[in-house]
């Protein structure tokens, strides 16, 4: 039994996220520092279904079984941080992400958690459009899609396997690399065609 999923961060992930989760009838809570996309995403979700939304943070995590940082890379040690002090999650809550490099927050994730009784394990799903912002969400956006777990050697066999299943329950395909092996090969088939492509039109 998964519990309680909390999404911090209602992007173009996170709003999607939302949207298929809800339709799994698993009601999650989703937080985000502006009122505007929260409200935006709130008139999309079906009479049918439920999401929870959550401006304050610290009311967002309380209880949580199963946290999804998604928001941009930057932002996710300052989160760490908060939800590390609070102390507010259930024990051996599974904390995830939806960043696409993944060696640094790993890296930071792990030190940061490793007293807390919380678990780490880096997620990377390949999906998205050419669109941003929660007004891009999709219900079916993960449908087939490619999910790349990172655990690292420190990561809880548990954990691992929950954030496994949580994505596989999104209709992901999912499968492990190393952090850095990731950030290696993720370099190479996106982050440079997309810093070619820039420069080219630039």
């Amino acid at each position: 039994m998964l519990g309680q999923v909390v999404i911090l961060g209602p992007g173009l992930l996170g709003g999607s996220l939302a949207l298929a989760l809800a339709q799994r009838g698993m009601d999650p809570v989703v937080w985000g520092r502006r009122q505007a996309p929260l409200d935006f995403l709130a008139k999309q979700v079906p009479p049918t279904e439920s999401i929870r939304i959550e401006p304050n943070l610290e009311a967002a995590i309380d209880g949580a079984d199963f946290v999804i940082l998604a928001t941009p890379i930057g932002v996710m040690p300052a989160l760490l941080e908060q939800i590390v002090a609070r102390r507010s999650l259930q024990s051996g809550a599974v904390i995830t992400d939806v960043g696409s490099v993944k060696s640094p927050i790993v890296e930071t994730a792990t030190g940061m958690l490793k007293e807390s009784g919380y678990h780490f394990v880096g997620s990377h799903p390949m999906a998205g459009s050419e669109a941003s912002g929660v007004e891009a969400a999709q219900v079916d956006l993960f449908k087939d899609a490619m999910c790349i777990l990172t655990p690292d050697g420190t990561t809880d066999a548990g954990a691992h396997e929950t954030t496994r299943q949580f994505w596989k329950t999104l209709d992901c395909r999912v499968h492990d690399l190393a952090p850095l092996q990731h950030d290696q090969i993720v370099a190479h088939i996106s982050h440079m065609p997309h810093a070619l492509a820039s420069l080219i039109v630039g």
